[in-house]
């Protein structure tokens, strides 16, 4: 694995010039989405070297908002068309990374020079046929390695001669994984994530490896695949070793180049866009003693001049994209070589190819061992906070789970003895999901978004879920709700078990609306279909081991602040993780003795003061300002007030944060003290005994 400036031959190089000569470059952009948007405005920016003529999207739906960016393009809806317009002398390609490759492929043969986000490639065999294509035809090609153009990268490559002799690099990706689309969406797997981000820190080593140890070949040592999604990276070039690491829990979020050499040290923040640089020996006490005030100065004075710079130009995201975009348009004009060489393109696939084998030997490596018991549950949102939790209680009482989601868990997520499944409930349930089992917990729903994501992801995938129960013969379905649902007891004013749905939820907004209509509905679906309902309404759940406070305690202000409002001594109504899902699992197996809805909260309840006591275990330096009621209601009323100008149906912001009256019965069988762990005999679920499915009866 070398790498250092490589043209694309001679012929690359005469094609051009011809390409475009004095006139700008003709761009058409693929996928008209938010990268693509990206693009158009990096090349609006890059003046008169290229001009947008046009794109291709085959969701029309987003062709008006990329036309806001390029008003003047052709919109296109099959990339042929795209390909046939005369004007277009560069395709940007910014689809789904899988497309990359057959879309590169297609504009190459076309007669187009490419622009390929990241990854160019997945493979080394299919970046060779590209980039073989590229050359046979004189186009250029050029991947999404814009950091490399970004101001903290470059200055890093300037003052790189000051540190002396390198002798080690250091390439760091920490980040956040998404959780959500915005339109409430799955997202990409985390380990897919986790891939798609890779050639960022990837590339960055290796331009920065190979300045280091000129002509040198660089080979891998190590690596290996950490547990939570981390990858571990050991490289050397001659005399300098590198390390690579990219992680999804490594906090704070932070991603930096460094290179070390034997008269200093410089270091490129690239989520700040700022360069330290530690030069000269520091082997005397006065440098010891002194570096730290150097870097918290450089620190201080960069991240200021940093975030002006971005807000003033307007580049608050893809820092060095316009850098990039213009060198390449500049390379297809014939003025200079092109911004990555070949050498770093395969260079960075080769890699990035090695760390998914590595993560496919770790998904084999967790592949669901024979089941344990004949006994099969069905969980929906399997994968998620609550679902994980009843999944191993589940494994605890010798039932295997099944685990249904939208997308399977990456390897590090996995747990031994559980299957996992894919399926959008939001669309048509095939039966043969529960094939096999007795019954179904049903832990999915929408937890955030507006109305139209809770109809589709909360209403509508109970009704879904039903009917392919019903398809299947599963006859018991344990329902989780929430105490959200209930109003208030007209006898004593606060929320108890003789508290009825509340009148109109979708005043509360679009979760309560979904939960409410989500709980109606399978009451009314299951009655039809003649399937065993149990509603289960628990309140905020918590893991009280790693505590993500409720939203109703007050809220977090950055990472040291946390204001309280209320009075600690006040009660707040929450349930444990843990134990509610030792609840959920003994309503399986007790099915026929639980009432048919059961409300569910810590008992006795918790106080406010007790929540800001366990988080600040585990963060020790957290402050907590308190906001006494009193002076929180009169700011309610007037965001209240100016909310509900804005928007109809806003919200009450006192509720948010209100300390309502609880008053539940727990059933016997479902408090720790009167749970009998042994099976009911007069209400049989098939533990270990091989008895049929209701499905096969």
């Amino acid at each position: 694995m070398e790498s250092g400036t490589v043209t694309h031959g001679d012929r690359s190089r005469a094609r051009s010039k011809a390409t475009a000569g004095a006139r700008p470059v003709g761009v058409g952009i693929v996928g008209a989405g938010k990268m693509g948007v990206a693009h158009a405005k990096a090349i609006t920016g890059a003046g008169s070297l290229g001009r947008v003529v046009g794109f291709v999207d085959p969701e029309e739906a987003r062709h008006s908002d990329f036309a806001a960016t390029a008003d003047d393009a052709s919109a296109y809806m099959v990339l042929g068309d795209l390909l046939a317009d005369e004007r277009v002398d560069l395709v940007h390609i910014c689809c789904p990374p899988a497309a990359h490759v057959p879309v590169a492929q297609s504009a190459l043969e076309a007669g187009k020079h490419v622009y390929v986000e990241k990854p160019l490639a997945p493979s080394r065999l299919e970046a060779v046929e590209l980039l073989a294509t590229a050359r046979e035809r004189g186009l250029l090609v050029c991947p999404g390695h814009q950091l490399l153009r970004s101001p903290a990268v470059v200055r890093l490559l300037e003052v790189l001669p000051a540190v002396g002799t390198p002798v080690h690099v250091e390439s760091y990706f920490s980040f956040n994984p998404v959780r959500q689309g915005r339109d409430g969406s799955p997202p990409l797997r985390d380990d897919l994530q986790l891939l798609d981000i890779l050639p960022h820190p990837v590339y960055l080593l290796l331009r920065a490896l190979s300045l280091s140890a000129p002509g040198t070949e660089i080979e891998v040592e190590s690596l290996r695949l950490g547990g939570g999604g981390t990858v571990h990276v050991l490289l050397r070039a001659g005399k300098v070793s590198a390390t690579l690491v990219a992680t999804l829990r490594g906090r704070p979020v932070e991603s930096y180049l460094k290179v070390v050499g034997d008269r200093g040290t410089v270091n490129a923040d690239l989520v700040r866009g700022t360069v330290q640089t530690l030069l000269g020996p520091g082997t005397s006490g006065i440098s010891k003693a002194s570096n730290p005030y150097r870097m918290a100065a450089q620190i201080a004075t960069g991240t200021t001049a940093a975030l002006t710079r971005r807000i003033l130009h307007r580049e608050l995201s893809y820092p060095g994209l316009r850098e990039l975009i213009t060198d390449f348009h500049r390379a297809i004009q014939g003025r200079t070589d092109p911004p990555v060489s070949e050498d770093e393109m395969m260079g960075t696939v080769e890699l990035c190819e090695r760390v998914t084998e590595e993560i496919r030997a770790a998904n084999d490596l967790v592949s669901p061992p024979s089941p344990s018991s004949t006994t099969r549950v069905v969980v929906t949102g399997g994968t998620g906070f609550l679902g994980r939790a009843v999944a191993r209680e589940l494994l605890n009482r010798g039932i295997t789970p099944v685990a249904v989601a939208r997308r399977e868990p990456p390897p590090w997520e996995k747990v031994d003895g559980v299957q996992y499944r894919e399926a959008d409930l939001g669309e048509r349930v095939r039966p043969g999901l529960f094939d096999g089992a007795v019954a179904v917990v049903h832990c999915a729903a929408a937890t955030s978004g507006g109305f139209e994501v809770h109809e589709r992801d909360s209403v509508g995938a109970t009704e879904n879920l039903l009917r392919a129960m019903d398809g299947a013969g599963v006859r018991r379905l344990v329902h989780v709700s929430s105490v959200a649902v209930l109003g208030r007891d007209p006898d004593t004013g606060g929320v108890s078990d003789r508290s009825s749905l509340v009148a109109d939820p979708r005043d509360a907004g679009p979760y309560v609306w979904g939960k409410a209509e989500s709980e109606s509905r399978a009451r009314r679906l299951s009655a039809d279909l003649g399937i065993d309902l149990r509603i289960l309404r628990p309140g905020p759940i918590l893991d009280l081991d790693r505590l993500d406070p409720p939203g109703r305690l007050g809220r977090r202000v950055g990472d040291r602040l946390f204001v309280l409002v209320g009075s600690r001594s006040e009660s707040i109504v929450t349930v444990a993780v843990t134990e509610l899902a030792t609840i959920i699992v003994t309503t399986v197996e007790r099915f026929a003795e639980v009432p048919e809805a059961v409300n569910l909260v810590d008992q006795p309840l918790r106080t406010r003061g007790e929540l800001v006591d366990r988080m600040r275990v585990a963060n020790p330096d957290l402050r907590v300002l308190r906001l006494p009621r009193i002076f929180f209601m009169p700011l309610a009323l007037l965001v209240n007030g100016a909310l509900r100008a804005l928007r109809a149906g806003a919200p009450d912001l006192r509720r948010a944060f209100a300390s309502e009256a609880f008053a539940f019965e727990r059933p016997a069988l479902l408090r720790a003290d009167g749970r009998d762990p042994t099976p009911n005999e007069s209400d049989p679920l098939p533990l270990d005994t091989g008895a049929p499915s209701a499905a096969s009866r």
